[in-house]
């Protein structure tokens, strides 16, 4: 049997053209070590498996969620930091409350371009 286990590390920006797709074989022995040895008995440090995932980051890792300014027929929809999956199906349906039915719904507020410092490029 296998499991996943994942980390994250917000050190440096890339892209997906330039990012380095190669894990080192003491990455994942260093993620055993740090992560999982002491926690799930019986799970080894021989990795079957290991990839690169990216996923995009606001500043302060919220989502946004907000019309463009100049631009009120666009709804951007950045349910990102890499948590916004857990999220869709609640974001999707409080966005298209919004889209069909007037203004945004308070449980979106926090998460416009305004509400946290940004404006949108």
């Amino acid at each position: 049997a296998m499991i996943k286990v994942a980390t994250e590390q917000r050190l440096a920006d890339t892209t997906a053209r330039s990012v380095e797709r190669e894990i080192a074989p003491t990455e994942a022995s260093d993620m055993h070590a740090r992560h999982v040895a002491g926690r799930l008995r019986g799970v080894t440090a021989q990795a079957v498996k290991s990839a690169t995932c990216l996923y995009t980051n606001a500043p302060n890792a919220n989502f946004i969620i907000d019309r463009l300014p100049d631009r009120a027929d666009i709804v951007v929809v950045s349910a990102c930091s890499g948590h916004g999956f857990k999220h869709s199906a609640a974001i999707a349906e409080a966005v298209a409350q919004w889209v069909t039915g007037g203004g945004p719904p308070d449980v979106l507020k926090p998460f416009s371009f305004a509400a946290n410092g940004l404006l949108p490029v």
